[in-house]
């Protein structure tokens, strides 16, 4: 069994730091533009815009995550017991809210989440996903094996490989 919880208060320090984060990328990018030489105002724009545009997309992502944590002030937790495995997100567009029992799940599969976090998906028996984000700091790992010892005949998929008898040595 396992019982993972992260407060709103969490979240919003971690989107508060990426706020302060972002105006600073783009000041260190324009210090390593003033250390160059351009050949023309052409050259050093085609250089600046790029780096401002990740630098507001970062603050822009960042400042709607603060919003939403400090509007609505929930928690994330993720709870796996001997009957149900459930998903509590606060914020819709990074994962869903869902509590599924045993006899419902199909599959739990494991994606690579590229530069993101580790993320996995829940599939039952309609064939519905429910995803669980790795945002929120999730133990993936530790989840995926209380998910196996509650339920051994719970078909887990890591990168395309299922689980076998054994889960300890995919992964390691």
């Amino acid at each position: 069994m396992l019982d993972y919880k992260r407060t709103w208060f969490t979240n919003s320090l971690r989107d508060l730091s990426a706020l302060v984060i972002a105006p600073i990328f783009v000041a260190a990018m324009a210090l390593t533009a003033s250390q160059f030489q351009f050949g023309s105002r052409a050259e050093l724009l085609c250089f600046m815009i790029p780096s401002a545009a990740i630098g507001l997309a970062l603050f822009a992502v960042a400042a709607r995550l603060l919003f939403w944590d400090l509007t609505f002030r929930r928690d994330f937790r993720f709870r796996v017991t001997q009957e149900f495995v459930e998903c509590e997100c606060p914020t819709p567009m990074l994962g869903d809210s869902f509590r599924l029992s045993f006899d419902e799940i199909r599959e739990v599969r494991l994606e690579d989440g590229g530069s993101a976090p580790d993320r996995f998906v829940i599939l039952d028996i309609s064939d519905e996903e429910h995803k669980v984000s790795g945002f929120y700091g999730i133990p993936v790992f530790r989840v995926l094996h209380a998910i196996h010892d509650v339920s051994p005949t719970t078909t887990i998929v890591e990168h395309g490989r299922t689980w076998e008898a054994e889960p300890a040595v995919i992964g390691a």
